[in-house]
């Protein structure tokens, strides 16, 4: 159980009064088999901030912590649970030793956090590569990529799937190519990004000569189902592949997703039941994070509310629903695409987190 907030250089084994993140994935590292990171629950809410500089080196020793062996870390919500990468390098590096397709691939579950505060040339926030990486109900914001990927590279071989039926966002992450995600072939083959139920928005691209701010999918493959993918912002020379740009590569709209901005699907392919959001992002959503577990709220008159029919993949209404004034209204006939309504109650089964 991780009990330190601080990054002390890693020459100490956990204990249980004295373990930091980083001693802790250096300790799962050295062990076979799925191994579980929890974080005590104290008082402060402080991040787990990262301080030991270094890049380059792949043991977790210094910079990034690399994970090279199966884990679960299980936060304790993102309000709780802060990764900082504190600006020395990208925060979490995911990888299997082997480039061999016969090799088994490192199998990495995270739930229940915030990363933030990544800065490296490829994967400001998390560099997944030729593992699988699942990511739940956790926020990845506000994470620098230099060259590719801002918020999360998945390369070589590599599954994504952010993040399983239940709520993620990826929001104000900034790389040259690809503010948000990059999902990308390389030596080993084809990698494969699904996202599920996610918000991925106000992410941004500066290289004038690229789009895919939300999404850039290069010799890959992306699914995506129930999200918003919208009011991402690339380069002047490339505005309508802001939120999607696809190159040699699939993209499957599996349906009930919002996408692009003033009417324009932005690059992203869209299926019937999707939605191209005719205005502004601000029209959809609040564009500020906000909530104890930080969100981007559906705004009044969202064309994200009440458009997932019940009965879609099970999806049902709450019993109850409460409104601003205390009151309880009758089960809605239809669910949202979304994170959650003006007031704040999340009403079913919603379109993005």
């Amino acid at each position: 159980m991780v009990n330190r907030h601080d990054d002390p250089a890693p020459l100490f084994e956990c204990t249980k009064d004295n373990c930091s993140l980083r001693a802790a994935i250096i300790a799962a590292n050295k062990e076979p088999g799925k191994n579980i990171i929890t974080f005590a629950r104290d008082d402060t809410d402080d991040p787990f901030t990262l301080s030991i500089s270094g890049t380059d080196e792949d043991e977790a020793a210094e910079g990034d912590l690399d994970i090279r062996s199966d884990v679960i870390i299980l936060g304790n919500g993102a309000d709780k649970t802060i990764i900082n990468g504190g600006g020395i390098d990208r925060v979490l590096h995911v990888q299997t030793t082997s480039a061999s397709p016969q090799t088994k691939q490192t199998n990495v579950v995270i739930q229940g956090v915030t990363i933030r505060g990544g800065h490296a040339l490829t994967g400001g926030r998390i560099l997944n590569d030729k593992s699988k990486l699942t990511l739940n109900i956790s926020v990845v914001r506000d994470n620098l990529g230099t060259t590719v990927g801002g918020g999360i590279v998945n390369q070589d071989r590599a599954i994504a799937e952010i993040n399983n039926s239940t709520n993620s966002t990826i929001s104000g992450n900034i790389s040259n190519i690809s503010g948000g995600i990059h999902n990308s072939k390389n030596v080993s083959g084809d990698a494969f990004t699904t996202v599920t139920h996610s918000t991925i928005t106000l992410n941004t691209s500066t290289n004038f000569l690229t789009g895919g701010a939300g999404i850039r999918n290069t010799e890959g493959t992306v699914s995506i189902k129930n999200s918003i993918v919208a009011g991402n912002k690339a380069g002047r020379l490339e505005e309508g592949l802001a939120d999607c740009e696809n190159e040699k590569a699939t993209y499957n709209s599996l349906g009930y997703n919002l996408v692009g901005q003033n009417g324009d699907p932005n690059g992203c392919p869209t299926v019937y039941t999707d939605i191209t959001l005719p205005r502004t992002i601000g029209t959809a959503i609040n564009t500020t994070l906000q909530g104890v577990v930080p969100y981007h709220a559906l705004v009044g008159g969202s064309p994200a509310i009440d458009a997932i029919p019940l009965g879609h993949e099970n999806c049902l209404p709450p019993l109850t629903i409460k409104t601003t004034g205390g009151s309880i209204k009758p089960p809605q006939k239809k669910a949202n695409l979304g994170q959650r309504t003006p007031n704040g109650y999340p009403p079913g089964r919603r379109l993005g987190s």
